[in-house]
């Protein structure tokens, strides 16, 4: 899979941070008192009214937020089994919010939604559960309280451009989002997560002009369905190299122009960025923080501030092993070598998860350093490799070159993920004020690096919201209330209503000495728009996530 704290200082903002949202309407006798005398009787009545509809059980896609301790989650690929899903969710139980796991496989144009099983190949067509093999059945049966994914893959370069094709025919298209949907809820998971690396890495950028229409039309397809069986959508896109054009303006994908990130902004629910691979051919690190944050930033300008808490952003908890080699692309070798030895064979690149990183730097006897500009792990060592070297043999006038052997060492470097790196990114993720983390992959935490996270994560600055909202009358006073973490006391906030495409503040309040904020504020006369809180630093403005605002439809007429 190919799957990149803010603070406040005063009353300005330094670095972005997280703000989130909930409204508490305290006092409805509030309303009695405010509201002119002649509408007194037409108040509780109202109100009894408004909270009827909120004792009913929302869908989850209304439900769809993130808390205070963000979106911690991964996928789980590559056909782990079931006790390894288990022994890692257990050692991530009260942290991890969110798990995918690879469950179905796009097989080719007859057959684009099958159900993995744990060795090879899909569950059979005629299997009475043909949505879910025995294995997923189990992971899923392990996992107790996190959101659930069952991740759909496009991944196999032999079926390059046939998953476009199945979109551009409308008739596959709706059979396949329709099965994606049934499946999802016979399987009981939270969402589907489209995991379609196909198209940016072996389709061919000359197919994507035909492709984005195409895919676009499936994912609005796909979400609509989803939501109304009270299912989630989570789109795993390449992060591109190139997160900004020269000018400054964000790339359409961050470059990989077929996944139009601004056209299924508002459809999706979650857009997972693979900030990782950075450094594919040769060493350097495996997803450089400074990069990831480019993108991310790139993403949130194409998807919309109102869409922020959507992106996550991808924690890669593995590394590489590279040779290393010269500024003329030869192999460096360590030691005693000549200088024509040349290698009979390309040393491998190959994959390590941070564990097994340490243990060859144990093994090799070499020193791990922490890159902070990267925040990521490295080190370097030899290992034996064979070549050969021409050798001048003979005496004086009578020398002739032969080919000989000889074993060299030969100089490997490595950059790995690990603990560091993923609390850098949710640190991150808090500044810019996004869902959260997703890590590739969870089977390579440790209940040590996922405590460590959370112990970390109290520094992020936040804002936890109390109560759910309430629906106030037309122009009546309402109360919002919030207590932060980490936000220096006296910062302003404003809060801000939604009207069409502009925000207009109703209220600013300060952070008081118990870390609280309070806004009372009128409430607008339109029957639903948006809340938000806002501030502006020197960063410029940073917003929490909308909140969906319903004034009631009774009693328009009243004014303060």
């Amino acid at each position: 899979m190919a799957h990149l704290g803010a603070e406040l200082r005063g009353a300005g903002l330094v670095n972005p941070m997280v703000l989130q949202l909930i409204l508490t309407y305290r006092e409805l006798i509030m309303i009695r008192r405010l509201a002119p005398p002649n509408r007194w009787a037409v108040v509780p009545f109202a109100a009894a009214l408004l909270i009827l509809p909120l004792l009913g059980a929302s869908s989850a896609h209304a439900q769809e937020t993130t808390t205070k301790n963000q979106i911690v989650g991964g996928w789980f690929g590559n056909r782990k089994p079931p006790e390894t899903v288990k022994a890692r969710v257990s050692a991530g139980a009260g942290i991890l919010t969110d798990v995918a796991i690879f469950s179905w496989d796009f097989a080719g144009k007859n057959r684009p939604v099958c159900a993995l099983t744990f060795h090879s190949g899909c569950v059979s067509a005629s299997s009475p559960t043909p949505y879910q093999s025995p294995e997923f059945k189990q992971s899923l049966a392990a996992v107790s309280g996190p959101k659930t994914w069952a991740s759909h893959i496009d991944l196999e370069s032999s079926r390059a451009g046939e998953l476009a094709a199945v979109m551009k025919n409308e008739k596959k298209r709706s059979a396949m989002t329709t099965k994606l949907t049934q499946w999802a809820v016979k399987s009981g998971v939270t969402g589907v997560d489209l995991d379609w690396e196909n198209f940016g890495f072996n389709d061919g950028a000359k197919t994507w002009k035909s492709t984005r229409p195409a895919f676009v039309a499936t994912i609005k397809q796909l979400a609509q369905k989803l939501h109304d069986a009270d299912k989630l959508l989570s789109v795993t896109v390449p992060a591109g190299g190139r997160p900004f054009a020269a000018d400054g303006s964000p790339r359409i994908g961050s470059g990989y122009t077929v996944y139009a990130w601004d056209e299924i902004a508002d459809s999706i629910d979650r857009l997972n960025l693979m900030t990782y691979d950075y450094s594919w051919d040769k060493p350097g690190p495996i997803g450089p923080n400074p990069w990831a944050r480019e993108v991310v930033r790139s993403a949130v300008a194409q998807m919309g501030a109102e869409n922020a808490k959507k992106v996550v952003v991808g924690v890669p908890l593995y590394g590489k092993v590279w040779p290393t080699r010269d500024s003329e692309g030869d192999l460096v070798t360590v030691g005693a070598c000549p200088k024509s030895w040349e290698s009979d064979s390309t040393p491998d690149v190959y994959s390590v998860n941070p564990a097994e990183a340490r243990g060859l730097a144990a093994r090799e006897g070499a020193t791990v350093k922490f890159d902070s500009d990267s925040s990521e792990y490295t080190f370097t060592f030899a290992d034996s490799g064979r070549g050969t070297y021409q050798a001048k043999i003979g005496k004086k006038d009578k020398t002739r070159t032969a080919t000989r052997s000889k074993n060299c060492q030969v100089s490997r470097t490595v950059w790995f993920s690990g603990s560091k790196s993923l609390i850098a990114r949710g640190r991150m993720a808090a500044d810019e004020e996004i869902g959260g983390v997703f890590m590739w992959n969870l089977a390579s935490t440790t209940a040590k690096m996922l405590r460590g996270y959370v112990a970390a994560s109290k520094d992020f600055p936040s804002i936890q919201l109390e109560d759910d909202p309430l629906q106030p009358l037309p122009f009546t006073r309402f109360e919002v209330h919030a207590t932060t973490d980490n936000i220096p006391v006296g910062a302003k906030v404003r809060l801000e209503v939604g009207e069409g495409q502009k925000w207009r503040t109703l209220s600013v309040a300060q952070v008081n000495k118990k870390h609280v904020l309070h806004w009372e504020a009128v409430a607008p006369g339109s029957v639903s728009s948006n809340l938000r809180a806002s501030v502006t630093g020197s960063n410029g403005v940073v917003s929490s996530e909308s909140k969906d605002f319903w004034v009631s439809r009774y009693s328009r007429n009243l004014q303060p």
